[in-house]
């Protein structure tokens, strides 16, 4: 398989963990605090995308490897919030603690907003079930 077609094939199994790339309400629905951050999370797509075409796939998949359970978690967690008619204020918090990570494992250089680990996650999760 090219170089290019791995490339393609990464992308596509990588959706944004929210589902759509945007949202009809974005701009009503996410916080400023949130929304002044989107520039570094594309900044983030980017320098992944271009580690993956230097050679970096593996790296990347590892580091996927790491993020996919979470992103089911919050995933699974948001269906079953939505489906029982709850807003879960904490569901929100991690998925944009997911965002943050998602920089650190694939973007470190760009900083994150706050201190994120995979530590931090189980604690933001943990509370969320007290």
């Amino acid at each position: 398989m090219s170089p290019s077609a791995r490339l393609r094939g990464t992308c596509r199994r990588h959706d944004p963990p929210a589902g759509p790339p945007v949202e009809e309400d974005v701009f009503a629905s996410t916080s400023w605090q949130h929304l002044t951050r989107v520039p570094r999370y594309l900044d983030a797509i980017d320098a992944r995308l271009q580690r993956i075409g230097h050679g970096g796939l593996a790296t990347d998949r590892r580091q996927q490897a790491r993020l996919d359970p979470w992103l089911q978690r919050w995933r699974e967690a948001e269906v079953l919030a939505e489906e029982e008619g709850l807003d879960d204020p904490a569901l929100d918090t991690l998925r944009w603690a997911l965002e943050e990570w998602r920089v650190a494992l694939f973007a470190q250089e760009l900083g994150t907003a706050g201190r994120i680990s995979e530590a931090r996650l189980d604690e933001i999760w943990e509370a969320r079930l007290v």
